[in-house]
């Protein structure tokens, strides 16, 4: 990978850091570090969408064609923010530099993210419907 990228972008390879597997604390510690957030291209972030927004990080997104790749752009679209759902590469590119660049931009957004995120951590009737459903099957079981 890093031969390619020395290969196709020779302008910009020696700015690419590969870091070795983290421990939890070690990847929260650089999402809390971090400017901009990318959602992987063609396989999309998962899971990982709730840690960025735990840390009120936007993630810029580029939907795929399936599901893995439209987690994220969903969960923004579930809190509200639709800034960071591009369509192309160019628009994913310029949201990730306008991120990367611009503080007050940035200062916002991640207050925007902080404001809006309750909406999904929140979610009492996401509790409910779990306890509705294991005291189902808990009153099944006993039958």
């Amino acid at each position: 990978l890093k031969k390619r990228f020395s290969e196709t972008m020779p302008n910009v390879c020696d700015q690419i850091h590969f870091v070795p597997r983290l421990t939890h604390n070690e990847f929260y510690c650089l999402v809390s570090l971090s400017d901009v957030i990318l959602d992987t291209l063609y396989y999309g972030s998962g899971l990982s969408v709730l840690d960025f927004l735990s840390f009120n990080k936007p993630v810029v997104t580029l939907p795929g064609e399936f599901l893995r790749g439209k987690v994220t752009a969903g969960t923004f679209r579930h809190i509200g923010i639709n800034e960071f759902i591009t369509e192309t590469q160019e628009d994913y590119v310029l949201k990730a530099n306008q991120l990367g660049t611009d503080t007050e931009y940035r200062n916002y957004w991640e207050k925007k993210v902080q404001e809006q995120s309750s909406i999904l951590f929140e979610n009492h009737d996401a509790v409910q419907d779990y306890h509705d459903v294991f005291s189902s099957l808990i009153q099944k079981n006993r039958n």
